[in-house]
């Protein structure tokens, strides 16, 4: 800013404070905001605290899986079951670090840092969602509004589901927002230290969540196809190439469905296979998307190239994810991270005077946040009750030979299985007749009273479709079989 004459200069003896009452203004609403976020922060930590330590055990169908690997790396120096391995060694080395003040029970503390790490991986995503909307500047919304997407972000239905159940998913959702941070700040200033964070952030991401690879292989792929054009057909070779080679060396299984997922992303189409969730959600997404569209081609000649590339990316993002005929598993996972598009778009669309539009879609946003907070306070538990596990560890009494048993349950039942019993288990998925070479005994668990989920028949207890099952134990909630020939 250039100073006025010399001589209204000296006529004016506090004018240095004139002029930097404008840095000041912003020092001050950059410190609110700041106060605000850090507010939003701990509120959200604490809510997911709250949920987590409803019990003694971990909430969410998978639950326990993460107690298991984190035992696997402590006992073995290896996971128990093949997986992205980045969030397990975190957990591992965190586990070491509270172990060095304390002398509580190795499995105790892995309970405790479980719960500690995901109640605080969402929260996290808010210091990149700071930094993006800082970026976006000077496109401003009101501070309420602001405060509004933040509380989207981290207190809608998808990213609390993600609470206990989907660590690693949730664990790679603010790298997600990191990632599109320094994509943003490259497409601005061109400098190559951004395109390292890409890298950095892309790597991390596929390190740790197979699903959460995807939603980013969707977004990068889109935004490089749009970015390059016709010239992209290279970028996306190298990236496509570049994946499957990593994947390859940490999980060569996922990395053989990535190759091949074209036979099976149709297989069960979400608009058939998907309960309410997917239809609120779907019906949020085309909401966002059809005002977020009429936002972009009224200001489309007045957007800055890098916000034009955003925002069609996250549009063509909302598009795919819920595309009625994809296969209804991959929608239910590739709409956890859903809410990043969705926020994104919702920022711009407040740029746009529509005040009776803009109103009543602020009300309707924070009622969805209310009701989801309410809903996931209510849902979500552990696969079993406490007085159930305590029945199930009594089941110790029957196992001999640990190295050479192995235990069949449903889906979410055997992680527990696996953690209460110390011994190998198997699902609906692994369970095939080469188990009775491998293992002796092969036990099946069934446990009384359990209906699964219509339509989900993963979650029903496993018969096989061969053999003779005879009964060896019966208590109070479960029954177990020894499988034979």
């Amino acid at each position: 800013m250039e100073h006025p004459p010399c001589f209204l200069y000296k006529s004016l003896p506090y004018f240095d404070i004139i002029l930097n009452l404008g840095n000041r203004c912003t020092y001050i609403v950059i410190m609110q905001r700041i106060i605000v976020y850090t507010l939003i922060f701990f509120g959200a930590y604490t809510y997911q605290l709250l949920i987590v330590y409803q019990t003694n055990l971990v909430p969410g169908t998978t639950g326990a899986y993460y107690l298991v690997q984190l035992r696997s790396i402590l006992e073995k120096g290896s996971l128990g079951f093949p997986d992205m391995p980045f969030y397990f060694y975190l957990l591992a080395t965190l586990h070491q670090a509270v172990s060095w003040f304390t002398d509580m029970d190795s499995n105790l503390i892995s309970i405790h840092v479980v719960k500690w790490v995901s109640a605080i991986l969402i929260p996290m995503a808010l210091i990149p969602w700071y930094f993006i909307i800082r970026e976006l500047q000077p496109r401003k919304i009101p501070l309420q509004i602001e405060v509004l997407l933040a509380c989207m972000l981290t207190c809608t239905y998808t990213p609390l589901f993600m609470l206990g159940n989907f660590q690693k998913n949730a664990f790679a959702f603010s790298f997600i927002l990191w990632l599109i941070l320094c994509t943003v700040r490259y497409l601005k200033t061109h400098k190559p230290i951004y395109l390292l964070g890409i890298g950095g952030f892309y790597v991390i991401i596929l390190l740790s969540h197979f699903g959460t690879l995807n939603f980013t292989l969707i977004m990068t792929g889109i935004a490089i196809a749009l970015h390059k054009g016709k010239k992209s057909c290279l970028p996306l070779a190298i990236l496509g190439a570049s994946t499957f080679l990593l994947l390859s060396y940490f999980d060569p299984v996922r990395a053989k469905r990535l190759l091949f997922i074209i036979t099976e992303i149709f297989q069960r189409p979400a608009i058939f296979y998907s309960g309410k969730p997917y239809y609120v959600l779907t019906a949020l997404t085309y909401l966002i998307l059809a005002l977020g569209l009429v936002y972009y081609y009224h200001t489309r000649n007045v957007l800055e190239p890098y916000e034009k590339l955003l925002i069609r990316v996250c549009f063509w993002t909302m598009i795919l994810i819920t595309f009625p005929f994809l296969e209804a598993e991959y929608v239910r996972r590739l709409s956890l991270m859903l809410i990043i598009p969705q926020v994104i778009v919702l920022f711009f669309i407040w740029q746009f005077p529509w005040s009776k539009i803009k109103n009543s879609l602020a009300l309707c946003l924070s009622a969805y946040v209310i009701m989801s907070l309410a809903v996931i306070y209510i849902i979500k538990r552990p696969t079993l009750s406490e007085p159930i596990y305590s029945d199930l560890e009594k089941v110790d009494k029957i196992i001999k030979d640990r190295n050479n048993t192995i235990i069949v349950a449903r889906h979410g039942l055997e992680y527990w299985v696996s953690w209460s019993l110390h011994v190998k288990v198997a699902n609906n998925w692994g369970l095939d007749s080469t188990l009775l070479n491998k293992y002796n005994p092969v036990l099946f668990i069934e446990q009384k009273n359990n209906i699964p989920i219509i339509g989900l028949d993963y979650l029903a207890d496993p018969k096989p479709k061969e053999g003779n099952l005879k009964e060896v134990y019966d208590s109070e909630h479960f029954k177990l079989y020894e499988w034979s020939y």
